[in-house]
C-alpha cells in the first residue's frame, strides 16, 4: 500500500525555493524501492517506512510520479498533479478614474484576472 499527503492540489503564492516538500508512506512486506520523479530514489527496508521528497516546481502544471518496486518485483505506481501559481492577479480600477470628480454615492469597478487560477471573489476595503 502506498499513500500521499496529498492527492492533486493547488499551490497559491511562492514556496520557498519554488519547492513542496512531498510525504510518501509505504507499507510493504518486503523492501521496497521508491522512485520519485522527478525527485530522487529512496530505499526501504521491510515492513515500508516514510519518504519526503523534495519537489522542484515550475509555475503551471507539474506532474510527477511515484514508483513504488518491492524486492519480490511487484510494482505500483500513482501519478500526483500540483498547479503552482506563484503570481499575484492582476487588478485595474475602473472606475472611479484617477482625476475624476465624483459627489453622492460611487459603485466601484474593477477588472481582476489571474491567468493560472482564475479570480473568485473580489472585495474592497478602506
Amino acid at each position: 500500500f502506498v499513500g500521499t499527503g496529498l492527492p492533486d492540489g493547488w499551490l497559491v503564492g511562492p514556496q520557498p525555493g519554488d519547492s513542496l516538500w512531498y510525504s510518501i508512506g509505504v507499507y510493504a512486506a518486503s523492501a521496497t524501492v521508491v522512485e520519485v520523479s522527478p525527485g530522487g530514489t529512496y530505499t526501504l527496508p521491510r515492513g515500508g517506512g516514510g519518504v519526503n521528497a523534495m519537489l522542484h516546481l515550475v509555475p503551471g502544471v507539474n506532474t510527477f510520479t511515484i514508483d513504488v518496486t518491492g524486492e519480490t518485483g511487484l510494482k505500483t505506481s500513482l501519478t500526483r498533479t500540483v498547479r503552482y501559481d506563484n503570481s499575484p492577479p492582476e487588478a485595474e480600477l475602473l472606475v472611479p478614474v484617477p482625476g475624476g470628480m465624483y459627489s453622492g454615492a460611487v459603485t466601484l469597478t474593477a477588472r481582476v484576472t489571474d491567468s493560472l487560477t482564475g479570480v473568485r471573489s473580489v472585495a474592497y476595503t478602506r
